[in-house]
């Protein structure tokens, strides 16, 4: 399959499209590790964190117990200044939370997004930005898909304020990205055989849409095999044992070599053998060497 470096090129818009998608897919890798870190340490928090009573509303001040006899009276207690607004949205600001953390995420990854699409124009002018953008819409559907199935506490906050929402004004990535799809293979342009790198390396990082479930995964195959064929021109054969994976690794192989067999040891079996024979006659010699006065002494009695 195609990798993030593939071989093909288009010119150089079509090549700039790989480089950002290599980008936005390092950066989703690191928010997606930082939302799992968040989530685990969120759920250490509460497990940990010990119940609190329950303040009075406010304006209300708890009784305060009579005084005992023979002790002055307590002074009244001081009412607290009331915090201005400007202070209030602060700590909620600095509050942590799943909302703060999806949030973060999603304008992360949306700047990203848009400063790719100024550089894309910069590069590759109108056609540049027309280019790229089909393939920011590959990437924030890739995006979604991994923050939605993601088991983390901000998952539902992104269901609610979608990457593709925020960048093209849709909620159905599921279904228009293989329309979208489906509209490429069916040109069969060269021309756009970077876009379908793209395609193929969302497909291939787990993007599923509406193809979730195991009952999909030959539909998906199917896809890959299309856009293989699309880009390279040939069919995928991978299935194919004689094909090298990395040629290099054989250009220093010494194929006219003769080859050199180990000696057969059955030789030292024969030799083993032989020893063995040898001490056990060696053995019973000097055995019967040892008992023959004995022997003589039990004949001469009998």
């Amino acid at each position: 399959m195609a990798s993030l470096g593939s071989p093909v090129s288009t010119g150089s818009a079509g090549t700039y499209v790989l480089d950002q998608f290599r980008e936005f897919h390092a950066e989703a890798v690191r928010l997606r590790d930082d939302a799992l870190k968040s989530g685990r340490a969120g759920a250490r928090n509460r497990k940990a964190s010990p119940a609190r009573p329950t303040p009075p509303p406010d304006g209300v001040l708890r009784p305060l117990p009579p005084p005992l006899p023979g002790r002055p009276k307590p002074a009244e207690p001081e009412a607290e200044p009331p915090e201005d607004d400007e202070s209030e949205a602060g700590r909620e600001g600095r509050r942590p939370g799943p909302l703060l953390t999806a949030e973060e995420a999603v304008q992360r990854l949306q700047s990203l997004l848009e400063m790719q699409a100024l550089e894309a124009g910069r590069r590759g002018g109108e056609y540049g930005v027309l280019y790229y953008k089909e393939a920011q819409y590959v990437m924030a559907a890739l995006a979604d898909e991994i923050f939605l199935h993601l088991d983390w506490p901000g998952r539902g906050y992104w269901k609610d304020d979608l990457l593709e929402t925020r960048l093209f004004g849709t909620y159905a990535a599921g279904e228009r990205f293989y329309q979208r799809l489906d509209k490429l293979l069916s040109t069969g342009d060269r021309v756009q055989a970077e876009l379908a790198v793209v395609y193929l390396l969302a497909l291939s990082l787990g993007f599923r849409g509406k193809y979730r479930g195991a009952k999909y995964d030959r539909k998906l195959l199917d896809y890959r095999k299309q856009l293989y064929y699309y880009i390279y021109q040939r069919r995928p054969d991978l299935a194919d044992h004689t094909r090298r994976m990395m040629p290099d690794a054989y250009e220093h192989t010494q194929a006219d070599a003769v080859p050199r067999m180990l000696p057969s040891p059955a030789r030292w079996f024969w030799l083993l053998g032989a020893v063995v024979v040898l001490y056990l006659g060696v053995a019973h010699v000097a055995w019967l060497d040892a008992i023959a006065p004995l022997s003589r002494t039990l004949a001469g009695g009998g």
